[in-house]
């Protein structure tokens, strides 16, 4: 304990510094002396002693003041006081002090050195704890203030992505609002030709898929920050797994791979879920099968077995390497293959096992590179009964019902294009409208027109949707006006606005893009209007006006007049897309069904499957 321990000794008697130094240096300390205690204080400036003794009496200062001066600089070395008989009353004063304990005189001399010795020994002792704890505790503060920082530099990041993804969601879903709004607005004209739906539905295909992209970020924000929830309600399962079989199978038909749903026999047809949720895992992992399988094929086995929803889709694609399969389901992250494909964002795996994990379940995958790939998942999905189903939308309303009062609608967008779509369609059914490019604007044209109803933006120069909505609201209780119903447009894709918007007053909120039965059937809920109704085909309004697909054969192409198979064999021989496809343009009047078969097979790219065809001899 003593050896090398550095030891100083403040004191007027020279015998009693030289009988300190005798029995410390005896046991291996370095000792150091003073007479006074301004010689003490000068002896301690910039070095650091294990231990100091100090006597109390000296002749040029008290010892509670050198103790006070050399404690303000130095909290680390331990101090004894050494002091006289009865000195007690000045011990406590210097324990108040900072000292660590107190010793009288007569027994430090009378010879006990081992008594004296052991508390020397303690003092030291227990000033290296206090010390260690006081640096313990000083560290843990600085990690805890650390980490502290930390986090709220993570909120402050989180606050600034969910700030810029609500940004580029508004700044993409606004042109994808007027793009996929004027394909519907344009759908409901009943004297489109075959050609026209057929471009409508491409235009709307690549909205769709474009706007998929959009709320795959989204999603992985929304699980990020805790704000995904489930949306369940009874739904046709079997009705699902034939709608996604129908979707992908021109896919894997264009790639010449078998598509095969293997469906258990007692699988439930109704049952309660998030269909939307399980409609995506489904499509990801599908998909992904598909596009990176090129020989074979594809299998989707499903099983139900109390409560239980059991799936497995296998593949003969490529292969995931087992290094690559750790990382599978992490955001962003993509194999090899996936890489080099230069398709897809690295989410759609993340995304379905955290839509997974939210149903009760989860997903797990086996792979070997040459061989495929095998993804398994499951999920809660308990059946339901059919009554709980929605009545499947198979009507388009065409116009308001006759002997009602016309309904002024206000628009307050500051997107001309958006303003446009939404009037348009209100005015094709009897709806009159007006408009305003901002929410000032807005209250001005809602206090002078006084419309019945008001669709508006959230995101406006001057004055944004949430002001004016106010603003609005409190003219109203101001004046004693009737309420106005607000509906709140925003792009932004962040359900969790829903907050703000009616803090504001707004009645409801509907997300860009929108579809035109949304905005039909919120007008109705607090207008109380009837419409009219076109019956149209489930699903999708323009079908009803395509023709019976009729699927290519030698001899129904041996049927056509010989200019146009002779201009049809020239461009698939040269596999030009733009040449053929104005051949079998020129069969719509003629041949609409044969004409679509052959637009599937160049959209494929099947042009050897077609010369075969063409030039059967061959």
């Amino acid at each position: 304990m003593f050896n090398d321990l550095k030891v100083l000794t403040i004191d007027d008697s020279a015998t009693v510094r030289h009988y300190l130094r005798r029995v410390l240096t005896q046991k291996g300390a370095v000792v150091e002396g003073a007479e006074t205690g301004r010689q003490g204080i000068v002896a301690g400036q910039g070095r650091r002693f294990d231990l100091i003794l100090l006597d109390l009496m000296l002749p040029d200062m008290n010892g509670i003041e050198v103790l006070r001066e050399i404690r303000a600089d130095d909290d680390e070395t331990a101090i004894i006081v050494l002091t006289g008989e009865g000195g007690i009353k000045a011990a406590t004063a210097a324990l108040q002090q900072g000292a660590d304990g107190y010793i009288e005189k007569q027994e430090a001399t009378s010879g006990d050195t081992e008594s004296f010795l052991y508390q020397l020994q303690k003092a030291v002792e227990r000033r290296r704890a206090l010390v260690a704890e006081r640096t313990l505790r000083a560290e843990l503060a600085e990690k805890i203030a650390q980490l502290q920082r930390s986090e709220q530099k993570a909120m402050e990041a989180n606050r600034a992505k969910s700030a810029f993804l609500a940004n580029m969601s508004h700044e993409l879903r606004t042109p994808l609002n007027a793009i996929l709004g004027f394909v519907q607005l344009l759908g409901r004209d009943e004297n489109l030709t075959a050609k026209q739906i057929d471009i409508l539905g491409i235009v709307n295909r690549s909205g769709e898929h474009l706007l998929g992209l959009i709320n795959d970020v989204l999603s992985i924000s929304k699980i990020e920050t805790g704000r995904l929830t489930l949306n369940e309600h009874a739904f046709n399962l079997r009705g699902l797994l034939d709608s996604l079989r129908d979707m992908l199978a021109i896919r894997a038909q264009a790639k010449g791979l078998y598509l095969v749903f293997e469906l258990a026999p007692d699988l439930p047809e109704v049952v309660r879920g998030d269909e939307g949720k399980l409609r995506q895992c489904f499509i990801n992992l599908l998909g992904n099968a598909v596009k990176f399988t090129e020989t074979g094929g594809v299998m989707l086995r499903v099983e139900w077995a109390d409560g239980n929803l059991r799936c497995a889709v296998d593949d003969t694609g490529h292969g995931i390497d087992e290094a690559e399969q750790e990382k599978l389901f992490e955001p962003f992250v993509q194999t090899e293959t996936g890489r080099k494909s230069l398709e897809g964002s690295g989410l759609g795996l993340a995304i379905t096992r955290n839509f997974l994990r939210l149903m009760g379940g989860d997903i797990s995958v086996s792979s070997q590179i040459g061989r495929g790939s095998a993804f398994l998942f499951s999920i809660r999905l308990p059946r339901a009964d059919r009554v709980d189903l929605p009545m499947p939308e198979s009507r388009r309303v065409q116009r308001l019902a006759a002997n009602q009062p016309t309904r002024k609608i206000l628009v307050v967008d500051d997107t001309p294009e958006n303003r446009q779509l939404l009037c348009d369609l209100l005015q094709s059914v009897g709806f009159e409208t007006a408009e305003a490019v901002h929410g000032a604007e807005g209250v001005a044209v809602w206090e002078k027109w006084k419309p019945d109803f008001i669709w508006m933006d959230m995101r406006m120069p001057v004055m944004d949707g949430l002001a004016a909505t106010r603003e609005i609201r409190r003219r109203e209780t101001d004046g004693g006006l009737p309420r106005t119903p607000v509906i709140a447009l925003t792009a932004s894709g962040f359900e969790h606005e829903m907050d703000a918007v009616n803090d504001a007053g707004c009645d409801e909120l509907v997300l860009k893009p929108f579809r035109a039965s949304t905005i039909f059937e919120t007008l109705a809920k607090y207008l109380k209007l009837e419409y009219e109704y076109r019956e149209v085909a489930a699903g999708n309004a323009s079908k009803s006006a395509e023709p019976a697909v009729e699927e290519p054969t030698a001899e129904r192409l041996a049927a056509l007049p010989a200019e146009v198979k002779e201009r049809l064999l020239a461009a698939v021989s040269e596999g030009d897309v733009r040449a053929a496809t104005e051949v079998v343009d020129s069969l719509n009047g003629t041949a609409p069904g044969l004409a679509q078969g052959i637009r599937a097979m160049v959209r494929q790219y099947r042009f050897e499957e077609l010369q075969d065809m063409l030039e059967p001899g061959k």
